[in-house]
């Protein structure tokens, strides 16, 4: 397989900042400002080992540039779609290494399913070689 190197950014442990929020539990990267989420840092906990078998999975074209997972967990024992965006990169700050950049991670809310882009499936597998060989990922239809 290929070598990569991680990157998860703080939207798998954070959400937009609502009113009533505590600003204690705010966290911020140079581009934007959050707040802790205690159910997305909760899942986010499955996320290393979910990445380590991403090479087995299908993924899901999002149809702007990166992929989607979806993997079924529960701290309850409740089916729930995890869906995980990610994108791959040929450069990383490790030499020799392509970059797995984990972009978000969390549960959708009923609000917010009419947003879920229409899967395209696409193994990681050729996402990760045409990455590394410079070739376009054409999007299924």
């Amino acid at each position: 397989m290929f070598p990569f190197l991680v990157e998860f950014s703080l939207h798998c442990f954070t959400r937009t900042i609502e009113a009533g929020d505590n600003p204690a539990l705010e966290y911020s990267d140079n581009r934007e400002t959050r707040t802790f989420c205690f159910d997305r840092h909760h899942l986010s906990l499955h996320l290393p080992e979910i990445i380590l078998g991403i090479g087995n999975k299908r993924c899901s074209h999002t149809g702007q540039g990166n992929f989607f997972i979806v993997e079924l967990i529960d701290h309850r024992g409740l089916p729930v779609e995890y869906e995980i965006y990610f994108d791959v990169s040929k450069k990383s700050k490790a030499k020799g290494r392509m970059k797995l950049f984990v972009q978000s991670a969390y549960v959708r809310d009923a609000a917010g399913q009419a947003y879920r882009p229409n899967p395209k499936r696409i193994r990681f597998y050729v996402i990760a070689h045409n990455t590394i060989m410079g070739k376009p990922i054409k999007i299924p239809r």
